[in-house]
């Protein structure tokens, strides 16, 4: 349930995108909805990335539903609010037959989309399917289904809030009423009345430059009724909410604009099937998606103090030694031990050991990023396909003992007891495996501190 205190499941905050990103493509309007010029400071200085849209929503059974709050938008100014699939969708066809189609044909000469123009239904059933080796998809025709089904205008400092939209009714256009008369069958009239003198985005010479404008529009239907028009959306929901400038068909001259693309953010439904699909992450899905911090994982070759580790907790990072006399004796970390050392002192990073005072940081599977306890398996969004063993490729994932037909055959003992690694993939690693990492007693040759079982290497012997 959204409106009043209640808020919708999921939160996205739209983004800048470039004129054209959606259909149908057009230039920037610098005219208010009365057709009133923005100051030229206005026009240079102003972009989208200066403004702030928030839109908490659900999917429910007619669709989206759910409240836009925004800040910093064009002063009194109309805006559609479109949802527009991704091509070759469930989602995208359920919103494409509840709005509209914007067709575009493969050139593979330019290797690019090209020839965009609004389709029908006939015409998406008809070429959907014609194959097109040569292009991205495999076909000749992309479809990209959209949905306008609510508009508004901002205020004098941009500003708009909707409260319980939904995406229940499907519009062609917007119209002012001063262009068009509306018809019974089409969208609620909305007013606005200012004055442009009171807003800083215009002109001003000082005096009253404005005279008080009352504007109505209203939108055009598409597919009737209004109220009644829902896309028929099947798991997992994926789409774009869309902010599109309304041109008014030119209305205005050369500064009209012609329905630019303003402000977009994905929508999603998480399925909670315990894969992290496309449009999911560990925000809007955390049943699927992983999340954590990283850094200062014992074995990793660093020590980290800042998560805990010494030369007592993780002995494998970090150097030290605790026998002896006392004033020999340093504990490499986060402060435990006798004789406590940090980074800075250079006994921490002597003989190959590396010591780090980074916080941790952490990662969230859908964010495009590979890293933290994020792989192939748990995240393919962020770290790509799992790999095949046998594939003649040693992957990332694979070694010696996952796929000793990609990676070698392992050793047949330790190769370094002090390492983290079960070297030999007999399941023991380092010193737990005492058949190959039994340490040095007293006296016994040696040539690092790990060697010896006091921990401690003294010109050539074990103390």
């Amino acid at each position: 349930m959204v409106g009043g205190n209640a808020l919708a499941a999921t939160t996205v905050y739209l983004e800048d995108i470039d004129s054209g990103l959606t259909s149908p493509t057009g230039n920037y309007r610098w005219l208010d909805v009365a057709d009133q010029a923005y100051s030229a400071a206005y026009q240079n200085d102003y972009n989208y990335t200066q403004a702030n849209v928030r839109v908490d929503y659900d999917i429910v059974a007619s669709g989206l539903q759910g409240t836009l709050h925004a800040t910093n938008l064009k002063p009194n100014f109309a805006y559609q609010l479109k949802l527009v699939g991704f091509a070759g969708t469930a989602t995208n066809e359920a919103i494409g037959l509840a709005g509209r189609w914007w067709r575009e044909e493969w050139n593979s000469a330019l290797e690019q989309w090209t020839n965009g123009t609004n389709s029908s239904d006939s015409d998406y059933y008809a070429k959907r399917y014609i194959e097109d080796l040569s292009s991205p998809t495999g076909y000749h025709y992309k479809f990209t289904g959209y949905l306008l089904f609510d508009y508004f205008i901002t205020n004098g400092n941009g500003e708009a809030e909707l409260i319980d939209f939904l995406t229940d009714s499907s519009y062609h256009v917007l119209w002012k009423t001063t262009q068009r008369t509306p018809y019974a069958a089409d969208g609620p009239v909305k007013e606005t009345r200012f004055d442009a003198d009171n807003s800083p985005a215009y002109y001003d010479t000082g005096g009253d430059d404005y005279f008080e404008k009352t504007v109505q529009i209203y939108g055009e239907i598409e597919r009737p009724p209004v109220g009644g028009v829902s896309p028929n959306f099947a798991n997992p929901v994926l789409a774009q909410l869309i902010l599109t400038e309304e041109s008014f068909h030119g209305s205005g001259g050369a500064l009209a604009g012609s329905w630019a693309g303003a402000m977009g953010g994905i929508v999603s439904e998480c399925n909670n099937n315990d894969i992290c699909d496309y449009s999911e992450n560990c925000d809007n899905c955390p049943n699927d998606c992983i999340s954590g911090d990283y850094g200062g994982v014992c074995g990793n070759g660093v020590c980290e103090p800042n998560v805990g580790e010494d030369c007592l907790s993780c002995p494998s990072d970090c150097r030290g030694k605790q026998k002896g006399a006392s004033k020999m004796q340093y504990c490499c970390g986060d402060g435990d031990g006798v004789n406590p050392a940090d980074c800075t002192d250079t006994r921490c990073i002597d003989e190959g050991y590396s010591c780090s005072d980074n916080l941790s940081e952490s990662y969230c599977c859908g964010d495009l990023v590979c890293e933290g306890d994020e792989d192939s398996y748990n995240c393919e969004m962020d770290c790509g396909p799992p790999p095949v063993c046998e594939d003649g490729s040693c992957d990332p994932s694979e070694d010696q003992c996952t796929c000793p037909v990609d990676c070698g055959t392992p050793p047949s003992n330790e190769t370094n007891c002090s390492d983290g690694l079960d070297n030999d993939c007999d399941g023991l690693v380092d010193s737990d495996d005492t058949s190959d990492c039994a340490c040095f007693s007293k006296r016994e040759t040696c040539t690092l501190d790990s060697e010896c079982c006091s921990n401690w290497c003294h010109r050539g012997a074990c103390k």
